[in-house]
């Protein structure tokens, strides 16, 4: 692995470091810090995302496995678009403080827990496959693994003290991997929410 490229998998840690800092900040008082630290999250995510891509020195993938990459990767950027920042309110989730963010339990929030996780494991797949090399799958496997360290802790220790009823949330919604039955509470919830909503 080139140093370069090892400059961008230690950087590619910090979005899940401030992630988790964003948490704790949500815990607080300190409202001002919150919008502040989650644009620092998604800046960091996504420029690490595609500079780990660029500089790797991966093969040319073939024309067809770059239509499928390229699918995939915009497949997964586009759902983890709509469950972070559509499904889940802007104001309660990224700017108010502890004791305002809601449960949201539709959509694919219905399907699992932490859709988000889904969707970015989803991304590195297709960009992976648009551009393949031990380096790369390396670095997405360390960055997916800091991923699932997050939303284990919170999971287990911020959600159930910041979001009400969300102990009943996690008994009867999957925690990563959806099931039949998320699959089918997913479809459902969303197709009732398009209703409400007056589409199709």
């Amino acid at each position: 692995m080139s140093n370069t490229l090892l400059v961008i998998a230690f950087l590619g840690c910090t979005p899940f470091i401030l992630a988790l800092a964003f948490e704790l900040v949500s815990l607080s008082k300190a409202r001002i810090l919150k919008p502040i630290l989650w644009a620092a999250v998604n800046l960091t995510l996504w420029s690490s995302t595609v500079a780990a891509a660029w500089f790797s020195p991966g093969v040319h993938s073939s024309t067809l496995s770059a239509v499928a990459g390229t699918l995939i990767a915009v497949t997964g950027f586009i759902l983890w678009i709509y469950s972070v920042f559509i499904e889940l309110p802007l104001r309660s989730t990224y700017i108010n403080v502890a004791g305002d963010r809601q449960l949201v339990s539709n959509g694919t929030y219905a399907l699992v827990r932490h859709p988000g996780f889904l969707w970015l494991f989803l991304t590195f797949c297709g960009v992976w496959i648009i551009r393949p090399s031990k380096d790369l799958a390396l670095i997405y496997i360390a960055w997916s693994l800091l991923d699932i360290t997050l939303v284990y802790i919170q999971d287990r220790w911020v959600f159930p003290r910041m979001i009400e009823g969300y102990s009943e949330y996690k008994a009867k919604t999957p925690f990563i991997l959806p099931n039949a039955q998320s699959l089918r509470n997913c479809l459902s919830t969303s197709k009732n929410s398009r209703r409400r909503n007056g589409t199709n």
